[in-house]
């Protein structure tokens, strides 16, 4: 039930909607700290703390993906960022979600 009330919400605000790998979580705690990187606020931080988050499958990283497409504004600049990040962590599927 939550998760559809989740769902109803993202679709309704226009914010990316969660998969199927991700266990209800709150996809706004995504987008405060992709916007920190993004703004270079507390940037290693913030790039440690969305790679345990992907890591502990608390968020899928075509989520991640999702959510840099439809709602930051340095698109392509975030998405090497996170790239470059998650590939010296071992992290390659965020690659098969371009």
């Amino acid at each position: 039930m939550y998760r559809n009330l989740l769902e109803n919400s993202y679709s309704q605000l226009g914010t990316a909607r969660i998969s199927d790998a991700t266990q209800a979580f709150d996809l706004q705690e995504v987008v405060f700290i992709l916007r920190r990187i993004e703004n270079d606020i507390d940037k290693e931080r913030n790039l440690a703390q969305l790679v345990q988050l992907v890591t502990s499958n608390m968020v899928a990283t075509s989520d991640v993906v999702r959510v840099i497409q439809k709602d930051m504004i340095k698109k392509e600049e975030l998405l090497q960022i996170v790239a470059a990040v998650c590939y010296k962590q071992g992290i390659t599927d965020l690659f098969s979600a371009f």
